[in-house]
């Protein structure tokens, strides 16, 4: 289909050829004087383009709610590897403070140990 074929006339409900895309009248449109670019300004303000503006519209919501949908659950992974590094990082650090306090509770054993020798003599 060329551009011009585009644009052809039928006549509508009331006898007046109009244009297919616009609903004005086939005259205004199919004139020698009238060029590639006045054409173009007639679709653009016309119905369809903004049908076509509107689907476009539709479809770029939709990916943007798919890509929020997979961002979304990117993120949930990365913060359960996260909890499960905190918890894994958790037990180290109550597995040295066990270590410690035992040490510790031994340390105080010891010299109470060496203490009550000390108070015998």
């Amino acid at each position: 289909m060329d551009f011009l074929s585009f644009y052809q006339t039928k006549p509508n409900i009331y006898g007046v050829e109009t244009s297919s895309i616009v609903n004005v009248p086939a005259s205004a449109i199919a004139t020698k004087n009238i060029g590639a670019l006045d054409k173009f300004n007639h679709f653009m303000g016309s119905g369809t383009f903004k049908n076509i503006g509107s689907l476009a519209g539709l479809g770029l919501d939709v990916f943007n709610a798919w890509n929020g949908y997979q961002m979304g659950r990117k993120a949930l992974k990365e913060q359960k590897a996260g909890r499960e590094s905190l918890q894994a990082q958790w037990a180290v650090e109550n597995k040295r403070y066990e270590d410690r306090e035992a040490e510790r509770k031994q340390a105080n054993a010891d010299i109470a140990a060496s203490a009550s020798v000390w108070e015998r003599k």
